[in-house]
């Protein structure tokens, strides 16, 4: 996992350093299909990822319900595309229920978006959950 900035496509991310940056600062996590199962994450809206999300799909990923209240407020987070400041489209094609990620304490849920480990190449370590 990592923090990055992640927007709706077509919103500009500005640069690291200015303040207004501070909004799109998203928690991304690397997973694979079974992840939200083995977490026990419901799935409230629209697919899981599946084998065929490879480096060759197109770029896919579920957010959780923080992130999309965040950035589509008016509803409609499926089916839209967000990037990264220099990244391609990447689509949504799930929203799960928000959940606890770093510290159980937290009362407001950060946003989280979730991508296929398939459909990245930088993949330098892993930790399995049973």
């Amino acid at each position: 996992s990592w923090t990055t900035a992640m927007a709706p496509a077509g919103e500009t991310i500005p640069k690291f350093n200015d303040p207004a940056s501070a909004r799109y600062r998203t928690l991304m996590l690397m997973i694979d299909e079974q992840y939200h199962q083995t977490m026990q994450i419901p799935l409230l809206q629209g697919r899981s990822f599946q084998i065929s999300d490879s480096a060759n799909a197109p770029k896919v990923a579920l957010v959780n319900e923080a992130f999309a209240r965040k950035f589509f407020p008016s509803g409609g987070a499926l089916g839209r595309q967000i990037r990264k400041r220099d990244g391609p489209p990447i689509e949504i094609v799930g929203i799960l229920a928000n959940s606890k990620y770093n510290n159980i304490r937290v009362r407001d849920p950060q946003p989280i978006v979730f991508v296929a480990y398939r459909q990245e190449a930088d993949l330098e370590g892993a930790h399995y959950l049973v």
